[in-house]
């Protein structure tokens, strides 16, 4: 929860970190935005925390190992969103030139 008054995220990494989630969203509702799950836990009450919190991981590979694994897979997929969003050009500034007829020519 301290975290989320910094405007930091916290990557969650497998059940008890999503049970924490799942008991920190009850009390303080406003964290849910700042978390997000790594990876799809092989435990099984991981399939019904993260129903409880409406997470989708982005890797789906049945770790248990319960050494961050999971977090230090998905950094970098998380970096490079990040780097994406903040990095990428518009397709009207950059002065691409489409084919004529392209319908996604935005």
């Amino acid at each position: 929860m301290a975290r989320q008054g910094c405007g930091l995220p916290v990557l969650l990494d497998g059940f008890l970190s999503y049970s924490a989630a799942l008991a920190a969203c009850q009390i303080a509702p406003a964290v849910r935005p700042y978390l997000i799950p790594s990876h799809f836990s092989a435990e099984k009450g991981a399939r019904i925390a993260l129903a409880h919190l409406s997470m989708e991981p982005y890797l789906h590979m049945a770790m248990r190992l319960g050494e961050g694994s999971g977090a230090a897979l998905a950094m970098p997929i998380v970096e490079a969103a990040c780097a994406m969003f903040h990095n990428m050009g518009e397709l009207a500034a950059s002065n691409i030139v489409l084919p004529e007829g392209n319908a996604n020519a935005t």
